[in-house]
């Protein structure tokens, strides 16, 4: 599974050894980041830093130009494959990161830094298809970082059974109309 990530022969032997310095590029690393929503650095280095960061996006992040390339394809691709990738939506000089995990019948986006057009424009893309549609705040494994998370579904009780084996600490959730 790592082969082609590993310039080592033993993978397994290499995380956990102490003495031995990790071996994986920087973009497996950056992509376990993204699966696991945590910084590039609690992945790469042994200190834990308290500051959130972009890097997993920059070693590992697919770079789209246009908002259409992104959202909506997503959410007509959610079927019977689980898909997790992080992505940088590069708009006149500025950079927006997503992570976008599709599985069946389902579509979760994490909108990590915003401006208010680039919220309203992809609040308008979830309202415009055909899931139900949850949004709210979702906590960081980084202290004081939070970042939007919007939950799209099939069917409600789809939502709620994805929120009750994944969500549990989010208290205020919004449906969006």
């Amino acid at each position: 599974m790592l082969g082609e990530f590993s310039k080592s022969s033993s993978t397994i032997a290499d995380l956990y050894s102490q003495s031995k310095s990790r071996r994986f590029s920087n973009e497996l690393l950056a992509k376990f980041g993204i699966i696991h929503r945590v910084p590039f650095d609690w992945v790469y280095s042994e200190k834990l830093r308290s500051r959130w960061d972009f890097k997993n996006f920059e070693f590992a992040g697919e770079v789209v130009s246009k908002f259409e390339d992104l959202i909506p394809f997503h959410i007509s691709s959610a079927g019977n494959h689980r898909d997790i990738g992080g992505y940088i939506l590069r708009l006149n000089e500025m950079d927006c990161y997503f992570r976008i995990e599709s599985r069946q019948n389902t579509v979760i986006i994490d909108l990590y830094n915003h401006d208010l057009i680039m919220f309203d424009r992809l609040l308008s893309a979830l309202k415009s298809s055909a899931f139900l549609w949850h949004g709210f705040i979702n906590r960081s494994v980084v202290e004081g970082y939070r970042f939007y998370t919007f939950v799209g579904v099939k069917h409600e009780t789809s939502f709620a059974q994805l929120m009750q084996a994944e969500y549990k600490h989010v208290e205020n959730i919004n449906r969006l109309c």
